[in-house]
């Protein structure tokens, strides 16, 4: 019995040391757990912060690369504008003398040194102020109006040797203008019979000398000037440059009969381009650049503004007669290339200039505009 009571008082013991090894071990456990689970809560949170701060820094970057392209796209669009200015074509030219068509030595000097002072173009005169077709032509009104020079050249061989050089040829033709081929029985003159029957039509203010102008309303001229650009584009030459594609500088134009179907000048000028187009030749119009401010001188000169008439070349002439190139004439090129560009901003622009001493500062001045071409005229 007495055992047993000690066999009762151990268990009991033991029972209750079991009980608390028990709870102990439970609250260990929910400890371990706990540590655990706050380790697991802790690098989860750390790891989805580094991960927000990582996406917040890029975040961050965002705008500075957002703003880098934007200066990358600002800077292409003024790049972009910047080529829409520039043209897509840009000629520099020098013209050769009419009197050394036919001297083959000055003529490949004359090529050779165009090269070395990197002009890309020659320009050929083969009809002059005269009214002479300085080339054989082949047209049969030029031989039946005598208007082919006697020592005509060979415009196809001249064109041939500065394209040979590298260069682009380009030929010289002044249009209406013409002291040989209008007369009232063609029926092509723009002007009045006097009394010995040859149509005079103003005197011309610097030398004295009575004048004669082909009539743009008259069909027959107009075909004539067509004709001639055409034959002189298929002997090689890839631009022809139209000088006095007008009407005479004189009020006395306004008194004479033009034509009876009642068109302006703008309207028969307007057309005579169409007729050039179908030619397929690719011309540039010349015009005095002072009608682009002087109203009256273009109303005189084309009817109105010729740079609206649709032609996609046009070469504004300067003939600054050598006087010093100052503040005035640049604030005059700016507007000049305002005015056109305003009116066609696809037109192409080649400057002609008299050949003066100041030819490299107005292409300077041009350049500033995109326009690297020059084309320099003799007189």
């Amino acid at each position: 019995m007495p055992r047993k009571n000690k066999v009762k008082r151990y268990s009991k013991i033991y029972r209750g040391y079991g009980k608390n090894r028990g709870w102990l071990f439970h609250v260990l456990v929910c400890l371990a757990l706990f540590v655990v689970i706050a380790l697991v809560v802790y690098l989860i949170a750390t790891g989805v912060n580094s991960y927000l701060n990582r996406e917040r820094c890029v975040e961050i970057e965002i705008p500075q690369t957002s703003s880098e392209s934007l200066e990358e796209d600002s800077s292409s669009k003024n790049n972009a504008a910047s080529d829409v200015a520039q043209q897509k074509e840009n000629l520099v030219a020098s013209e050769i003398p009419a009197d050394k068509l036919n001297n083959s030595k000055y003529l490949t000097e004359f090529i050779q040194k165009a090269k070395s002072d990197n002009k890309n173009a020659v320009i050929v005169p083969l009809k002059n102020e005269n009214g002479s077709l300085l080339y054989s032509s082949k047209i049969a009104e030029a031989k039946n109006w005598g208007t082919i020079s006697k020592s005509a050249a060979d415009a196809k061989k001249i064109a041939s040797e500065i394209e040979a050089a590298g260069l682009i040829p380009i030929a010289r033709v002044t249009t209406f203008y013409d002291q040989l081929a209008p007369h009232i029985k063609r029926n092509n003159s723009y002007g009045s019979v006097s009394k010995n029957s040859k149509t005079y039509l103003f005197k011309n203010s610097v030398t004295g000398k009575a004048e004669k102008w082909l009539n743009p309303y008259q069909s027959v001229a107009r075909k004539y000037i067509c004709d001639i650009v055409g034959e002189i584009a298929g002997m090689g030459y890839k631009h022809v440059l139209l000088d006095n594609v007008s009407f005479p500088d004189t009020e006395f134009n306004n008194q004479v009969q033009t034509n009876a179907d009642g068109k302006s000048k703008s309207d028969i000028l307007k057309q005579f381009f169409k007729e050039l187009d179908a030619t397929g030749v690719s011309y540039i119009v010349s015009y005095n650049w002072k009608i682009l401010s002087e109203e009256k001188l273009a109303n005189t000169l084309y009817g109105g503004k010729v740079f609206e008439y649709g032609v996609k070349k046009q070469s504004p002439l300067i003939d600054d007669e050598n006087k010093p190139f100052n503040a005035e004439n640049k604030e005059i090129i700016k507007k000049s290339i305002e005015t056109i560009r305003n009116v066609d901003s696809s037109v192409l622009i080649f400057p002609s200039i008299i050949n003066s001493g100041n030819s490299n500062s107005i292409l300077d001045e041009f350049k500033a505009y995109g326009i690297h071409s020059m084309l320099t005229l003799n007189k």
